[in-house]
Formats: structure tokens, C-alpha cells, sequence
């Protein structure tokens, strides 16, 4: 559940963020996010409608997202 937060909180402070990014956010200790898992947890968050997909502006060839006005839920659980 920390991991959720800490990418909660990465989201709600960046303007956008890329899998590494994000990753730069979480990361801390042993506290480690893949950037599979990152990938995967940041696509089903645009597919589920909380995250824009910029793609227009790449970073290192990856998309960049930015969480949508009034979508700061937070982990659900």
C-alpha cells in the first residue's frame, strides 16, 4: 500500500510524469518500482479515465501522463 501512495503523491505534485519519472519519485530504500509495473499501473489509471496520455511530449521515448482536474482519489482500496 506505500507503494500506492508514494505514486499517489507523485502524481498530485508532478505536472507530468513518465515511467522514469515516476519511478525517480517512488524510489526510496528498498521501496523499488519496476518500470513494468510502473507502465502498467500508470496505462490502466488513462484507461480508467484518472490520466491524460501526452504524447506530444516525449521524454527519453516515453509518454508522459498528467492526472486529470478532480481525479486525486488516491489508492482506492
Amino acid at each position: 500500500h506505500e507503494m500506492l501512495t508514494r505514486i499517489w503523491r507523485a502524481l498530485k505534485m508532478a505536472k507530468a510524469v513518465s515511467v522514469s519519472t515516476l519511478r525517480s519519485f517512488v524510489d526510496e530504500g528498498e521501496v523499488t518500482l519496476s518500470a513494468d509495473t510502473a507502465r502498467t499501473y500508470l496505462n490502466a489509471l488513462a484507461e480508467a479515465g484518472y490520466l491524460d496520455v501526452i504524447e506530444a511530449k516525449v521524454e527519453m521515448g516515453e509518454r508522459r501522463y498528467r492526472l486529470k482536474p478532480g481525479m486525486m482519489t488516491g489508492p482506492l482500496p
